[in-house]
């Protein structure tokens, strides 16, 4: 066949499709409360230049902080479509799912669907769990996917509680505590209420005088107070006023402290520690607050880690903040050795060995300070969440230790 002019050659059209090869998806930092019910979004980065008519999802989470419900559609990018099947297992708290409908064609950066789970009721104020993507897919396998997880912090909850401050002296204590008590009820205020509080009796002269000062101007014949209730609303604070005791102590029970953070003059951490010193005429305040639980990234290196963590995980078992092969160690300067570390505390300082260099977060309140009892030898003492000066660490008495420090650094194993 001559294709040579002057044969008529029909014009050619092309047309070409382009389409994205590559989508992303991600949970959320987000928290709840106690017996509460959510819908954690899953956010998708666009939609223009896919074709999306289904998708099959793998999730998973810790079971005592989040229990999976279902996904839902509603208010998402996929409200047209339904859920074809799930199946959910509790005991481990992971759900599998595939959802399908009109194919998506374009859009911004938005909401794909959501998560629905609910917090048991018994759940722990400060726990946290990861939301894991395990698997996700579009389409069978195309456009491919991304996804980076999520996390789920649960809210502190303030609750009602009565803590005895015993006051006592370090030289020639008195048989008898003179007794305090500070606490949170729903009949409590910061005036005087018959019903709660009780007012100051002196003590007998051979024994510690303390007490918590009210300015109530319906009550103004009422200035010293031996409980003191307050509404359980933190941040609430209590004043403690002592006299003429230069070498007085106090203690209590830290297992009856509600959730929250306490504070004696910002320092002294309630929760870790059941006793507290005071000089003469010296007044403590206790503050009762919830912190921020913010996450945090803690970053390990294959071998062993010299580490503290920057913020106070709420009663998590301390394996579980530092994953470490072999345990988190900490050293006890007392009897010069060292020992299983079974929660983390402000102040102190871990070794731990993970297989894999790793990366992931954790939750707490920040650690702006915190003080520690020393003994003679070696210490093993963490930092706090943002760097100080070594310079500005407060030591009593001055000069009780060698003002030299080490760090402890990870070398590449090939």
């Amino acid at each position: 066949y001559n294709y040579c002019p002057p044969n008529v050659m029909p014009p050619n059209c092309w047309q070409f499709f382009l389409a994205s090869v590559r989508r992303e998806v991600a949970f959320p930092t987000m928290s709840g409360y106690p017996c509460d019910t959510v819908l954690i979004p899953l956010s998708i980065d666009g939609l223009d230049f896919s074709v999306i008519g289904s998708a099959d999802m793998y999730f998973s989470v810790d079971p005592d902080i989040l229990i999976p419900i279902d996904i839902v559609t509603a208010g998402s990018y996929t409200s047209g479509w339904s859920v074809d099947s799930v199946f959910i297992d509790e005991t481990t708290g992971s759900i599998f799912a595939r959802i399908s409908g009109p194919p998506l064609t374009s859009g911004s950066e938005g909401t794909f669907l959501f998560l629905k789970a609910r917090v048991p009721c018994n759940a722990n104020g400060g726990r946290y769990t990861p939301v894991v993507i395990d698997s996700f897919s579009f389409n069978d396998g195309y456009p491919m996917v991304s996804w980076t997880a999520g996390f789920f912090i649960v809210e502190l909850t303030p609750r009602c509680f009565l803590c005895d401050f015993r006051l006592n002296r370090t030289d020639s204590p008195s048989p008898d505590d003179f007794v305090l008590t500070f606490g949170a009820t729903y009949a409590g205020s910061d005036n005087y209420e018959a019903g709660t509080d009780i007012t100051h009796v002196p003590p007998p002269s051979w024994m510690v005088n303390g007490w918590f000062p009210l300015d109530d101007p319906g009550y103004p014949h009422i200035t010293k107070l031996q409980r003191d209730v307050r509404y359980p609303s933190p941040p609430v604070e209590w004043k403690v006023v002592t006299i003429d005791e230069p070498n007085g102590i106090a203690r209590w029970h830290p297992d009856i402290l509600p959730e929250g953070e306490f504070r004696i003059d910002n320092l002294i951490d309630m929760k870790q520690d059941s006793v507290a010193f005071f000089g003469e005429n010296d007044t403590m305040t206790i503050r009762w607050f919830f912190p921020s639980l913010e996450p945090v990234t803690v970053r390990l290196d294959i071998g062993w880690n010299l580490v503290s963590s920057p913020v106070t995980p709420s009663g998590i078992p301390a394996d579980e903040v530092f994953p470490s092969t072999f345990g988190v160690f900490r050293y006890l300067s007392e009897s010069s050795c060292y020992d299983y570390a079974e929660l983390i505390h402000d102040g102190e300082g871990y070794w731990v060995w993970p297989d894999a260099d790793t990366e992931y977060n954790i939750a707490g309140g920040a650690i702006e300070g915190f003080r520690r009892e020393i003994h003679p030898g070696w210490q093993l003492i963490g930092a706090t969440g943002s760097p100080i000066p070594i310079s500005d660490i407060a030591i009593t008495p001055s000069g009780g230790i060698i003002s030299v420090s080490y760090t402890h650094l990870t070398l590449p194993t090939n």
